[in-house]
C-alpha cells in the first residue's frame, strides 16, 4: 500500500511539471509589455503608481468637502513628503559643497596674489624712472 502512494505521489509530480497547453499560465511577458512602452513614453510604470485617480479622495461629501484619504493615500503623501525634505537638504549641502569651493578657490587666488605682491622688486627699471619724473615736476 505504501509503494502504491507512493508511486501515485511521483506520477503527480511528473504530471506538476508538464507543460500545459493553456495559454493563460504564461502571462509575465504580456504584463511586462507595456511596461517598457510607458517608461520611454514618461509615463509611471503602471497606470496606477500616481495620478488623479490615486492621489485624489475617492469620494466627497455633497457640499463640496474632500473626504477622508486612504491609508494608501495618507502613506503615499508622507512618503512624499519625507522625499521634499530629504531633496531640500541634499540641496542645501550641494550649495553649501560650492560655495566652498568657490571660497577655497578665492583663498588660492588670494594667496597666490599676496605672494606675488610679497615678493621683492627690481632696482632700477620702471622704479627708478617713475622716481626721476616726480624730481623733475617740483
Amino acid at each position: 500500500m505504501a509503494a502504491g502512494a507512493w508511486r501515485k505521489g511521483l506520477i503527480c509530480l511528473r504530471l506538476c511539471f508538464l507543460p500545459l497547453p493553456c495559454r493563460a499560465l504564461s502571462t509575465s511577458s504580456r504584463v511586462l509589455a507595456g511596461s517598457r512602452w510607458r517608461l520611454r513614453h514618461g509615463l509611471p510604470r503602471s497606470g496606477n503608481e500616481y495620478g488623479p485617480l490615486t492621489d485624489l479622495p475617492d469620494w466627497s461629501y455633497a457640499d463640496g468637502r474632500p473626504g477622508v484619504l486612504s491609508t494608501g493615500q495618507i502613506r503615499r503623501r508622507q512618503e512624499r513628503k519625507e522625499l521634499a525634505q530629504r531633496l531640500m537638504e541634499l540641496i542645501g549641502e550641494v550649495d553649501f559643497a560650492v560655495a566652498n569651493h568657490e571660497r577655497r578657490l578665492k583663498a588660492v587666488d588670494d594667496k597666490r596674489e599676496n605672494i606675488i605682491r610679497q615678493k621683492l622688486k627690481r632696482k632700477g627699471g620702471e622704479a627708478a624712472e617713475t622716481n626721476t619724473m616726480t624730481k623733475d615736476i617740483s
